[in-house]
């Protein structure tokens, strides 16, 4: 056996938390992008995204985690889940939020959502396009 040594990966203080960081309000949409890439790309059993969020849902509301644990998978987006909730959480708190006045209906909703999930990035980019046009049209 060689006597040279691995170093291991930097150990984190799980019982503290980070302070002083700034970060633009731009990563709440790129984690939403990337939690959407999840849902549609990674996750191959799509009827466990509901039952998934409504652990989320009640770890939130404060149940214990050792009562509902984590599939790997469920880790991953739980990660993304919450760092997004806690930029949503500042973000409103430090007045950073613009309301938008574009709306949309239920089954524009739905044409989004088919387009991420057929995986038509043309589709979506044009249908954010006249959404966007639409509202600063108002």
């Amino acid at each position: 056996m060689s006597d040279k040594q691995i170093p291991l990966a930097d150990i984190y203080d799980l019982s503290k938390n980070v302070t002083g960081a700034e970060i633009n309000t731009g990563f709440i949409l790129g984690l939403e992008r990337v939690m959407l890439f999840f849902i549609t790309e990674v996750i191959q059993d799509k009827s466990t995204i509901q039952p998934m969020f409504q652990k989320f849902e009640k770890l939130l509301n404060g149940a214990k985690a050792e009562d509902h644990p984590f599939t790997e998978m469920e880790a991953h987006v739980y990660t993304l889940f919450a760092l997004q909730q806690l930029l949503r959480s500042l973000a409103f708190e430090q007045n950073l939020i613009k309301k938008s006045e574009t709306t949309v209906s239920p089954d524009e909703a739905k044409e989004l959502f088919k387009a991420y999930l057929e995986k038509n990035p043309e589709k979506v980019q044009e249908f954010m396009s006249k959404l966007a046009n639409e509202g600063s049209s108002s």
